[in-house]
């Protein structure tokens, strides 16, 4: 049995109740190292995002990525800047030209497909690559249409 001390006495604390409060302690803990997480993780971002020219915005949607070799791989794309994207994928595409297919905003809406060149690339993972690249030129706004 548990007794809490209270001015002066001991009250009897029945264990159903010990035990719901060291869960709450265990969650206010737990929430308490996260929010320090993201604290943490804005200081970095807003110190990263200072020193691009075009501000870049949170743009996580799978993405449809073209190769020269017509190989069609799914990334995910994690922000976007009027000037170029970053995508993750399972490749290395440093280099390459290809196309990225967009899908719409809406499920009905037309996708954009975009010519990119990679810039720079680097391996977050075991087999998994952040790249990021330039827009070259809005190819279509239905899809590729070839690969010009």
């Amino acid at each position: 049995p548990q007794l809490n001390f209270r001015q002066g006495r001991y009250y009897y604390v029945p264990a159903v109740r010990a035990n719901m409060l060291q869960g709450q302690r265990h969650q206010q803990s737990m929430q308490r190292a996260i929010r320090r997480l993201v604290r943490e993780h804005k200081l970095v971002a807003d110190l990263q995002n200072e020193r691009r020219r075009q501000g870049r915005v949170q743009f996580v949607h799978p993405v449809t990525v073209h190769t020269a070799d017509n190989r069609v791989l799914r990334f995910l794309s994690r922000d976007i800047s009027v000037s170029g994207l970053c995508l993750i994928g399972s490749c290395n595409l440093l280099g390459q030209r290809v196309l990225v297919q967009v899908p719409g905003a809406n499920s009905g809406g037309p996708a954009l497909c975009f010519r990119v060149q990679i810039l720079w690339t680097h391996e977050v993972g075991d087999n998994l690559f952040e790249n990021g690249g330039i827009f070259l030129k809005l190819v279509s706004e239905e899809g590729p249409v070839g690969k010009s």
